[in-house]
């Protein structure tokens, strides 16, 4: 149950950067060998400085399964989100984010302390 949740939590917090703008717990709980949580962490970064930020957390994240694979764990998840905009620091919307549904498959990998995400790829 840790590596679903944690894989779960993991997801929740890429929609929570769009609020704040901020990659760094993207960076702090995945692998540096991540590339996809890297640079998710980083377009959050830049996103939030030139369209603003979400007003709350888009994502709804939902557990599908979990299991292992070749001696790796996966987790899927199903993310769904309205419409949503940007709004700049006055409140001034800046884009707008069509809502959608994609499954999320997650490596979450246990380092002895802590879960971490290794890899992750979005199925439209």
């Amino acid at each position: 149950a840790g590596a679903e949740a944690f894989a779960k939590w993991y997801y929740e917090q890429v929609g929570e950067a769009t609020t704040t703008g901020d990659g760094a717990v993207l960076r702090e709980f995945s692998t540096s060998s991540c590339n996809v949580c890297r640079a998710t962490a980083t377009k959050s970064e830049e996103g939030a400085k030139k369209y603003g930020t979400a007003e709350e957390n888009p994502y709804t994240v939902t557990l599908i399964d979990s299991k292992e694979d070749g001696g790796r764990r996966l987790v899927r998840v199903r993310v769904e989100y309205d419409d949503y905009q940007f709004v700049d620091d006055q409140g001034e919307p800046q884009a707008q984010v069509e809502g959608d549904k994609v499954r999320v498959t997650l490596f979450p990998e246990w380092n002895g302390s802590g879960w971490r995400i290794a890899d992750w790829v979005m199925i439209a």
